[in-house]
């Protein structure tokens, strides 16, 4: 049996990731893991160079986010295929550009909207089935599973992470017992921040930071452990609950997003009906260098077909189309 860690950060968690991907995968490869999942906050920003660097180290790359929702909540996604991978660049898309000059949170309808390819885990700490189950709010608890199963189906599993102290088995046995209650698989995590113990000091000087606060303020509970831990290490946390570490394979085994890199992917250009784009670009060329010039000359007309046929050739109709498209709305409402 083996593990993969599901929850990781790198720098691209800014502020709160203290690892580099060659770090985090360098240390999966010595480990001899197979796969490695990267889950930074609200961004995909690392996910291409994550998917390049795992491929080329012969690593199965599992890409997906850590996602805030409304209320502060964190939730954990996974790609499954191109779909998740789609959704889940437009659910992050509209977070941001829903709280503009503030932090990130995609609303509950949002989800919805966005979770086809998609796995969930509950996530940290900070997800919303672990604090509500800490405050005593079961019902509520249970409304918030019910949104997500209803959601997400089969693929919404119960998150849990150990650390080695009273606090965090607590929390954990909590979760246990609830996803046992609702008929909920788990799966074990361990919210890598940092590739080895000792970059704990790095993961709070960068939390400190971004709250504005020397280190010994920081508030909430602090830990070591957020480490990329070995498959042992995890087995032996999880020993009473093997079926949590099995899981991960599972999960790894549903997650086969294939990027296909080099290849050039244009938003596509919505053209009349009946018309190509290289037809429709040719028409919107000819009308723009009439208003320019006044009238077509042969030199004019002559520099114009060479222009369209190099860009018919390079394949990128579409892509002139939609950036007149741009121009052209922008110069309409005066930007």
């Amino acid at each position: 049996m083996s593990f993969i860690h599901l929850h990781v950060h790198s720098q691209y968690s800014f502020l709160d990731g203290a690892s580099s991907l060659d770090r985090l995968l360098g240390k999966a490869k010595a480990l001899n893991m197979p796969a490695l999942a990267l889950t930074d906050h609200n961004r995909l920003t690392g996910a291409v160079r994550f998917y390049e660097k795992a491929k080329a180290l012969g690593i199965k790359p599992i890409v997906g986010a850590e996602v805030t929702l409304d209320g502060g909540y964190h939730l954990t996604l996974l790609c499954k295929d191109k779909k998740g991978y789609s959704n889940l660049c437009r659910l992050l898309t509209e977070a941001h550009l829903s709280n503009r000059g503030g932090k990130p949170q995609a609303s509950k309808e949002m989800l919805q909207k966005n979770s086809d390819g998609l796995i969930a885990l509950s996530g940290c700490s900070r997800g919303e089935l672990p604090l509500l189950i800490g405050k005593g709010k079961a019902e509520q608890a249970k409304q918030a599973a019910d949104f997500y199963r209803g959601i997400f189906g089969e693929d919404f599993l119960v998150e849990l992470t150990r650390y080695p102290c009273r606090e965090g088995i607590s929390e954990s046995y909590r979760l246990i017992s609830f996803a046992k209650e609702e008929c909920i698989p788990v799966v074990a995590t361990n919210n890598v921040h940092y590739t080895e113990m000792e970059e704990y000091r790095v993961k709070e000087l960068l939390n400190a930071i971004d709250q504005n606060i020397v280190v010994s303020q920081l508030p909430g509970y602090r830990t070591v452990e957020q480490y990329l831990k070995s498959p042992r290490e995890m087995a032996v946390l999880f020993r009473d609950l093997p079926e949590a570490i099995a899981r991960t394979e599972e999960i790894t085994s549903q997650c086969n997003l294939e990027l296909e890199m080099g290849k050039l992917h244009f938003p596509r250009f919505d053209i009349p009906e009946g018309e190509t784009d290289y037809g429709y670009l040719t028409r919107v060329a000819q009308e723009g260098a009439l208003r320019k010039y006044g009238r077509i000359t042969p030199r004019i007309r002559n520099r114009l077909e060479q222009e369209l046929i190099t860009i018919r050739k390079l394949g990128f109709c579409g892509y002139f189309l939609v950036v007149w498209d741009i121009v052209r709305w922008a110069k309409e409402h005066g930007i």
